[in-house]
């Protein structure tokens, strides 16, 4: 679920930049070709993991593994950019929500911000991609050749 949902998150992310909070965030550092590379090796990690999964392949696991700690870095090094500028990562995040046609209220995502929202992101996202891979790793002798 986990490699479906980051894989479809990625894609999103190249077809409709403008509606990430990332990619706003980047190209008001100047650094928008980062977020295109940086989506595109997510899909390309996700894809070759979900197609080691689904044949069953052996290096499943490793690559599921691999997967993982690569989103879990990328998520780790977003982060720490958008903490070290947290007024860029408001206005990008007001510009994704903007995108989407989500309602935009400047002064609740100051005091989302202020709760530590990026923070708490980075938290459920770290817990989530090691709850997947702790399956992972217990469910490594489920998969494979007969």
């Amino acid at each position: 679920m986990v490699l479906c949902w980051q894989a479809g998150r990625g894609i999103e992310g190249l077809v409709l930049p403008e509606r990430s909070t990332a990619y706003n965030f980047l190209r008001a550092l100047g650094l928008e070709w980062l977020h295109f590379v940086l989506d595109l090796i997510t899909v390309a990690v996700a894809l070759a993991a979900l197609g080691y999964l689904w044949r069953a392949r052996p290096g499943w696991v490793q690559t599921v593994l691999a997967a993982l700690g690569y989103f879990a870095v990328q998520a780790v090094l977003l982060t720490a950019l958008m903490l070290r500028s947290v007024d860029r990562a408001r206005e990008a995040f007001l510009a994704s929500r903007s995108a989407r046609g989500q309602p935009v209220d400047p002064e609740r995502v100051t005091r989302l911000f202020e709760m530590g929202w990026l923070e708490w992101r980075l938290v459920m996202s770290l817990t989530f991609f090691a709850l997947a891979a702790w399956l992972a790793w217990r469910r490594r002798a489920y998969v494979g050749p007969d």
